[in-house]
């Protein structure tokens, strides 16, 4: 996977680079955050956990994220750059003048990024305050979709349900395929979209009741049939969905470093049921070979979901123990050790080869900080400070480290010593300071307060740019601490950027008088 385009842009990109990375940074997590609910939104008592995670996103990590794009709104022009899709959706409520109910910021007018922000949050909140009915979401998801698909065709809309999906703003995955399910059937029985959406549906109302009913016609029952085999307009939608699952498959086992694998894998089991009750609702009799590949996916989404709650259970050496597991099962059933081994990694391998070299490659021992505090939730901590990274090797026994072992409280102990002596020592013995704190977060890769430390000593030897860059890095796993971002506004104020430093200085000010 090659990196992705930025979401965000400013009147000054260049000069606020950095807190644009701590933005970009915390709205992935965001996404995150919201595709991991999904990916557990339907497995009964995970339900709970999953709705407590977003729950605690929002009232941790939201309220930073909304203030700081209302502030590089008003002082930077902070806008979403067009370059990255990104699916939006108001209720009439909370819609900005000027903009579609619903859109894309790669292709419709862009609404201001507070106002897409407070609306997704309003959308989490209902969905935790609801009490099993999917109804509202079904018709959240559909209505959208047309309204997109109005201006941008069929297959534009069946892709803002999947930007949904992606971007973490749909809970139940069920719903999303019953949209995507009527879309499908609906564009089976009409010759093309013109038919659909200008002589059946009609133009979109502008405002009022008008428009939150558009698209009530295809809830007849002639756009509710089945379809067949073949459909010269569902069949090419349905195999881009297929292909899209394997490229997502082949996403996980190639990745390039453990926040890249866990991103990919985050997710990955709410699209492969997406795409799997998509194919099983809309065919009247899918062939052999798609029942085959939609088996398979099924497969592979238990997969993933095995490998998250072995990761709780135990860090990597349980997901490692997992895979192991089936390839057993397989040779057993095959009689054949070699070619279960082959068929394994061909159908089911979820860890990439690299997660199991030794030694293991650096970059796979310290990941990025984006999927940190899932892993505090799999954990059940709070804090990411004293996880201990979950892709090293235990010396001299070759087994992977646990996230939470030895005790919280050793774990504690140790991370505070070495703290205080770094925070100590980086004044006067700055070579000292920084090889302790790189030891430290060797073992302990999201502890915020270790990466401000050794900005702070990394900035007094003219290491400007990665000091930068490790205080961003503090900044996406803490985005509450004051004191962080007033090292911040210091750090851009002695490279000559005012105005960035001001903004930074704001948040902190702010955040300084704010309860949470």
């Amino acid at each position: 996977m090659g990196p992705t385009e930025p979401l965000l842009t400013c009147e000054q990109p260049e000069q606020a680079a950095p807190i644009l990375a701590v933005a970009e940074a915390l709205l992935d997590q965001r996404f995150l955050v919201g595709r991991h609910a999904a990916d557990h939104g339907g497995h009964g008592w995970e339900a709970d956990r999953a709705r407590q995670l977003m729950a605690t996103y929002l009232e941790r990590a939201d309220p930073v994220v909304g203030y700081l794009a209302v502030v590089l709104e008003q002082e930077a022009g902070l806008r979403f750059s067009g370059r990255r899709s990104f699916p939006y959706r108001f209720h009439l409520a909370t819609r900005p003048p000027g903009v579609p109910l619903a859109g894309d910021v790669a292709l419709d007018p862009a609404p201001p990024v507070g106002a897409v922000l407070y609306a997704t949050m309003r959308r989490w909140q209902l969905l935790l305050g609801r009490d099993g009915d999917d109804h509202d979401e079904f018709v959240g998801i559909l209505h959208p979709a047309l309204l997109v698909g109005h201006r941008h065709g069929l297959a534009q809309g069946l892709r803002h349900i999947v930007g949904l999906i992606d971007t973490g703003q749909i809970f139940d995955v069920s719903a999303a395929a019953s949209a995507a399910t009527t879309l499908l059937r609906a564009a089976a029985v009409t010759r093309d979209d013109a038919e659909l959406f200008d002589e059946i549906l009609g133009e979109p109302p502008e405002d009022g009741i008008g428009l939150l009913v558009y698209g009530a016609d295809l809830f007849d029952e002639r756009f509710q049939q089945p379809v067949a085999r073949s459909s010269s307009r569902v069949t090419p939608l349905l195999e881009g969905l297929l292909s899209d699952a394997w490229r997502r498959v082949a996403a996980v086992r190639t990745a390039s470093d453990a926040g890249e694998w866990w991103c990919a894998l985050t997710g990955l089991p709410t699209y492969l049921r997406f795409v799997t009750s998509v194919f099983l609702w809309t065919l009247a009799s899918p062939s052999q070979a798609v029942e085959a590949a939609l088996h398979q996916l099924e497969e592979l989404s238990a997969d993933v979901f095995a490998i998250t709650v072995a990761m709780e259970l135990d860090s990597m050496e349980g997901v490692i123990g997992y895979e192991t597991d089936v390839i057993e099962a397989i040779a057993q059933r095959t009689g054949d050790p070699a070619a279960a081994e082959r068929r394994f990694r061909r159908e089911r391998m979820l860890v990439p080869p690299a997660l199991l070299d030794a030694p293991l490659d650096p970059k796979w021992r310290i990941p990025d900080t984006r999927p940190a505090n899932l892993f505090a939730y799999l954990a059940d901590e709070s804090d990411t400070a004293f996880l201990r990274s979950p892709f090293g090797r235990t010396s001299g026994e070759g087994r992977l480290e646990s996230m939470r072992r030895p005790t919280l409280e050793q774990r504690t102990a140790e991370v505070r010593r070495t703290l205080e002596a770094a925070d100590s020592l980086h004044q006067s013995r700055t070579p000292e300071a920084v090889a302790l704190l790189r030891d430290l977060l060797n073992a302990y890769p999201w502890c915020a307060p270790a990466y401000r430390i050794l900005a702070q000593a990394l900035w007094r030897t003219g290491d400007q740019d990665e000091a930068m860059d490790l205080l961003v890095k503090a900044l996406t796993l803490r985005p509450d601490r004051h004191r962080t971002w007033a090292e911040l506004a210091d750090f851009l104020g002695e490279m000559g950027h005012e105005w960035a430093a001001g903004v930074a200085q704001r948040v902190a000010h702010h955040l300084n008088r704010s309860p949470t």
